[in-house]
């Protein structure tokens, strides 16, 4: 297990997966360190990423925007990104931005990751 920055984003690898976990709250420090942990996994060629929402509590505006950055760094580097584990209220979030139209959500870690081995 890895983690980023002062514990912020906790990092696994699950049947050829990588999975991060934020803790806490998703705003504009533990987006930026989400984001630059999934750039850093991208640049080193692990491109089946799981965001795992378990360990996170609310988000606000910037962590919205970094989840934005992730996607697109994804993309760039023919990368694949699944959230899973999201509060209803962080998915009501995601839902009414129609951030919910660009990603796949999961209701957990283990189908978002039979989704990527698939893929």
């Amino acid at each position: 297990m890895i983690s980023s920055p002062a514990e912020k984003v906790t990092i696994t690898e699950h049947d050829g997966n990588t999975v991060l976990r934020p803790h806490g709250y998703l705003n504009g420090p533990l987006g930026e360190a989400l984001d630059d942990a999934c750039g850093e996994l991208l640049r080193s060629g692990k491109n089946k990423i799981v965001i795992s929402f378990g360990d996170t509590e609310t988000m606000n505006t910037m962590g919205v925007a970094s989840l934005v950055s992730v996607l697109e760094k994804a993309g760039r580097h023919g990368g694949s990104v699944c959230f899973s584990n999201l509060a209803s209220a962080n998915r009501q979030v995601l839902d009414v931005l129609d951030l919910s139209r660009a990603v796949l959500i999961f209701d957990d870690e283990a189908a978002a990751c039979e989704h990527l081995q698939k893929a």
